[in-house]
């Protein structure tokens, strides 16, 4: 006789079963390992276009921004090996953002090469997006976007607020 309050099995009604958790979790490090491989080429992609830029300034005897280039190019090339030796494949698109959200900040507080930092600013959404989706790289640019405002304003270190007034004054009247 069928007893009305006995279970089938004393598994609770969420778990998932053992193959098909085994096939979930070999398709998630699949995809963790192609957005790895994917985010090696941009990361080879980008070490290209800072050697470049480096050599360039080198050229230009700007020396000390030749080598946070320089810097970069080789803090990007080491995250990734050690992403790719530790196997931690899912960590490569948030190191990549960070870096590339930190260059950012660093080329708005210098001016880059004639006011041209916040150039950057324009390939930094697409960027956060495109390595984190939508919605966290939403965040990403949101936080990117607080921190320099916030350097603006409070102009920390020593940050030369008129660098950037013609700048910022033709996106005010542009919004209003």
């Amino acid at each position: 006789m069928n007893k009305p309050f006995q279970t089938n099995s004393e598994e609770p009604l969420w778990a998932v079963p053992d193959k098909i958790s085994e096939r979930l979790q070999s398709r998630q490090r699949n995809s963790e390992y192609t957005a790895f491989i994917f985010c090696g080429v941009y990361c080879a992609v980008v070490i290209l276009f800072l050697m470049v830029f480096g050599f360039a300034a080198l050229m230009r005897e700007e020396v000390f921004y030749s080598y946070v280039l320089f810097g970069f190019a080789i803090t990007t090339a080491l995250i990734y090996g050690s992403i790719w030796m530790s196997g931690y494949y899912f960590l490569s698109d948030h190191l990549i953002a960070v870096l590339m959200g930190s260059l950012c900040l660093y080329l708005f507080y210098t001016g880059g090469t004639e006011a041209t930092g916040p150039v950057f600013y324009m390939v930094f959404p697409m960027v956060a997006v495109l390595l984190k989706g939508f919605a966290v790289g939403i965040i990403y640019i949101a936080l990117l976007a607080f921190v320099s405002v916030f350097i603006y304003s409070a102009s920390l270190w020593g940050f030369d607020r008129e660098m950037y007034d013609m700048v910022l004054n033709l996106v005010l009247c542009s919004l209003v």
